[in-house]
């Protein structure tokens, strides 16, 4: 089977799994797709890391916003 990896991620996404839905082992690119299942953890937790890094840069000034209306509404 030729693959389309490298040259077409999509079309090889779509191939691998028609081939899975099939089961033709055989026609299955297993080290990418070793490759890209190993890589579904580190996307993840990059992802993660960087929510909680724009949730913790907006805090502070969400916090600052709320109590200046409170502050407004007080006086």
């Amino acid at each position: 089977m030729t693959t389309h990896y490298d040259a077409d991620f999509y079309a090889w996404t779509q191939a691998q799994a028609d081939a899975l839905r099939a089961k033709q082992w055989d026609a299955l690119d297993l080290d990418h797709l070793a490759e890209e299942i190993q890589g579904f953890d580190n996307e993840q937790e990059h992802a993660v890391i960087s929510h909680l890094r724009n949730l913790m840069l907006h805090l502070p000034e969400a916090a600052y916003q709320q109590l200046r209306r409170l502050t407004a509404l007080d006086g």
